[in-house]
Order: structure tokens, then C-alpha cells, then sequence
């Protein structure tokens, strides 16, 4: 796979250039060889665009013959992912995997997608003689979000800065390519649904001209230019990415307590609530996050489970947890919201032990433990004198902001947590010079050390 294609690995490997012949690894090699490999994604969930055109000729004919499971379930997608309302009849011209009938057979392929993505609405009908049909019901693919939730002042929380942001001047250009734009396989879309599934299964969007999701795609892009660099890796972008969600992004509380029916016809629930109003509930900050990070070249997924949408991401071969949203916690006495890493490459584990388990995409699982505040930056706090450091490094990088707090976010040991608290603090306030309060009551790891947001006064 090409540099910064992260989740995309060789299949086959071939020796001509129109793979129809493949290596063996068995050869005694005597001369240099030159290789040409067929590349999988590591999220194989968009099936469709390789029937594409035999899917589209049954709308006119009304008629298609499947051969397997796997094209069944394409067709699946294809019907929902484009809203598909024909009645087409579908001759299954295969043998099925279990002594099963027809609309068995159509059941057991929906369930299969079902249980990867929400979305799906449909209507499956037995027409007999291994013969079924399908067509769209409702499906989230399709809508494009156009309501903005009411907003009260009681709802509204301050977002403040975070005192140890990265801090880049990008060296990109708006002529510049993104890793996105090295995929060869391309999928149309038109709304920021369509845009995140096909983002999410490994395609390069074409956007329809003046669509929700050329908006959404451009505007993710210029956001993009400026906060990441090429030089940087994926856990660097991941980082500005989350900072630029979260610091750019109120929680849409006022949403979340208020609207019960149509949800999905509010931006809040959608990636146009990030990029198009700064307010979003977390199906919003998720599908952003997907957005970034796959044009970034970075697989990301959404998850959800216990009412709540959070993602995974694949960096460093392997699957973590990253929740924007929780990433974002809620002063209520204060009505402010700051930054917090304690939900930044964390495992399913830990995601579980904050009372959150998602149903699906169970094939990806993150069990692969990731310390940010130790291996990213030193930010687990062994003395005052750390502390201080910490604290000066923040009050000089934000000589000059205009807002009133800013935060730090540390890692204290459950050894250390008492004398945290009673002396390290006062002691590192001092000698920084800084107004310091806890912004929160502290949460633990699955361990009990504590991840510790730090308020500081201007």
C-alpha cells in the first residue's frame, strides 16, 4: 500500500502488472524481481460498487440473479446506501450456508449488515422459488440533516482552551492531496451519511456537485490544511484532530434533553453539526472524527452501545478507543467544558468500565493497552516539581489568550493522589504563579490512578 494508506494491505502479490500471474514465495530468487500487489481494506463493509452496474441494470429490468451470500448482502447496501425503492425480484441461484428457506436465507444477509452499522431500514419479501425482494424503508444514508435545535442560555457551556494544544503551522497548500485521494476504489455520494460509510469501508466519496456531503468533505479538508501536517504521524494527527473537535465543538445539550422524534433531521446528529454550527450530540462528533481521520489516510469506525456513539481507530497496528465527545466533559457549576485525554486511545476495557460496551463491529476490537499521558507526553506527574513544569510550559504558551481559564490534563499514580492534592498542587501553583483548581472531580483508570483536569485562571 502507498505511504499514509494506514488499514490497506497487500492481498496478493503478483509478478506482471496485470496480476494474472502470482509470485510464489517458494522461488529461489537470482535476480532483483519487481512485485505488483492487489490491496484489502481492513473494514470490508461496503460491498455494492463492485456489482455497481449490474445492480443499476436490474432497476430497469426488474430482475437479478445473485450467485452468493456476499452479493446478496451487497445488494442489501446498495438498496439502502441509495435509498432504492424498486421492486426487483432476485433469483438466489446458490446453495445456502444451512438447511434454511428463501427469506431465511434474506434475513440472515440483512442481520449480517445490521449488525455491523445502524441505518438500516428495509422491507424483505419471499416471493417463493428461491425468489426475494427488497427495497428501502427509511435509511439514515439518505438523510440530509436541515434543523438546528433551539438554544437557551441554560444550556450553553464555555469551551476553554487547553494549555498544551498542538501548536503547527502547516506546510500544506489548498493545491495539496490528502492520503484519501491515493484510493483507487471511489463510491458517489450526496449526503455526510453516505459520505462517513464510504470514508468508514475504505472509498475515495465522489461528491455530488453542490451536495450536504460536498460541503461536509471541503469544509473537513480546510480544517485539515491547517491543523495537520504532513510530517506528522497518525497518533500526532489523531491528537489535532480530537483537540480541533472538541475545542470547536459545544455539546448540543439542549438537543440531547429535548428532542425525542426525528432526531436525525437536526444537524446535532450529524457531521454538518460539527463543521456547519460548532453544536453536536456524539453521533455528530463521531461522524467527524471518521471524516478526519480517513482523509487523514487513518481507519476509524463508529461505534455505539449504552445510548452513546464513540469511535475506533487503527493506528500502530492495532484497534483503540477514542471518544470526543467524553473527551469533553461538563462543569455544570461552572457551565464549562474543557478537554480531557483520559478517552484517547484507551481499550474496550476501559471504555467498559465507564459503563459503555458497544454492540457492534465486534471484529474490531480494541485489547491493546496505550498510556497517552505516559507514551505520547510525560504527563504522569511523579512530584510538584514536575507539576511546575508542566504548568510553566502551559502559562507560556498561553501568554496570550484573551480567554478566562485554560486547562492541563495530568496522570497521578493512586499512590500519589493524596499528596497531589494536598501539597503538590499548592506547591507548583506557587512556583508557576498560576490560579490552579481541579475543574472536575477526577476520574480513574480500570487500575485506579487518576486522570486529573486542571483549571487554571488567567
Amino acid at each position: 500500500a502507498a505511504i499514509g494508506l494506514g488499514g490497506f494491505f497487500v492481498e496478493t502479490w503478483y509478478t506482471n502488472a496485470s496480476e494474472t500471474t502470482a509470485f510464489d514465495f517458494a522461488d529461489c530468487l537470482t535476480e532483483d524481481v519487481t512485485l505488483y500487489g492487489t490491496t484489502k481494506y481492513i473494514v470490508e463493509l461496503l460491498l455494492f460498487p463492485e456489482y455497481l452496474s449490474k445492480f443499476e441494470s436490474a432497476q430497469s429490468t426488474h430482475l437479478l440473479t445473485v450467485t452468493s451470500r456476499r452479493e446478496l448482502t451487497a445488494y442489501i447496501d446498495y438498496v439502502l446506501f441509495y435509498g432504492i425503492t424498486n421492486n426487483v425480484t432476485i433469483t438466489l441461484n446458490y446453495e445456502f450456508e444451512s438447511n434454511q428457506d428463501e427469506l431465511d436465507e434474506a434475513l440472515t444477509a440483512c442481520i449480517n449488515k445490521n449488525n455491523a452499522r445502524e441505518g438500516y431500514s428495509y422491507y424483505p419479501g419471499t416471493l417463493g422459488l428461491n425468489k426475494v425482494s427488497f427495497r428501502a424503508s427509511t435509511s439514515s444514508f439518505l438523510q440530509t440533516p436541515t434543523l438546528v435545535a433551539d438554544q437557551t442560555k441554560e444550556y450553553t457551556y464555555a469551551q476553554q482552551d487547553y494549555g498544551l494544544k498542538l501548536d503547527t503551522e502547516s506546510t500544506r497548500t489548498v493545491e495539496s492531496t490528502f492520503n484519501v485521494d491515493k484510493i483507487s476504489k471511489t463510491v458517489a455520494v450526496s449526503t455526510s451519511s453516505q459520505l462517513v460509510f464510504a470514508l468508514e469501508s475504505g472509498y475515495k466519496p465522489i461528491c455530488e456537485v453542490g451536495s450536504a456531503a460536498e460541503s461536509v468533505y471541503n469544509n473537513a479538508k480546510a480544517v485539515l490544511l491547517e491543523i495537520c501536517d504532513d510530517s506528522m504521524n497518525d497518533i500526532t494527527k489523531l491528537k489535532a484532530i480530537y483537540e480541533w473537535i472538541i475545542l470547536n465543538t459545544e455539546y448540543d445539550n439542549y438537543a440531547a434533553a429535548n428532542i425525542t422524534t426525528n432526531a436525525k433531521a437536526y444537524d446535532s446528529w450529524a457531521a454538518e453539526g460539527v463543521f456547519n454550527n460548532g453544536k453536536a450530540v456524539c453521533e455528530g462528533f463521531a461522524k467527524a472524527l471518521i471524516i478526519m481521520a480517513r482523509i487523514e489516510g487513518i481507519p476509524a469506525i463508529y461505534v455505539t452501545g449504552n445510548g452513546h456513539a464513540w469511535n475506533r481507530v487503527y493506528v500502530n497496528g492495532a484497534w483503540y478507543v477514542v471518544d470526543a465527545t467524553h473527551g469533553n466533559p461538563l462543569n455544570g457549576s461552572m457551565q464549562i467544558e474543557t478537554v480531557n485525554y483520559s478517552e484517547f486511545l484507551i481499550t474496550d476495557a476501559e471504555k467498559a468500565d465507564r459503563g459503555y460496551t458497544a454492540t457492534n463491529y465486534s471484529q474490531f476490537a480494541a485489547t491493546t493497552e496505550y498510556n497517552y499521558y505516559q507514551d505520547y507526553q510525560d504527563l504522569t506527574v511523579d512530584s510538584s516539581i514536575e507539576l511546575t513544569n508542566i504548568l510553566r510550559t502551559a502559562k507560556t504558551y498561553h501568554a496570550t489568550i484573551t480567554s478566562t481559564y485554560y486547562t492541563v490534563d495530568v496522570y497521578v499514580l493512586k499512590t500519589n493522589y493524596s499528596r497531589f492534592t494536598s501539597s503538590w498542587m499548592q506547591s507548583a501553583k506557587i512556583a508557576a504563579g498560576v490560579n490552579l483548581s481541579l475543574s472536575y472531580l477526577p476520574s480513574t483508570d480500570s487500575i485506579g490512578n487518576y486522570y486529573i483536569t486542571l483549571l487554571i485562571q488567567k
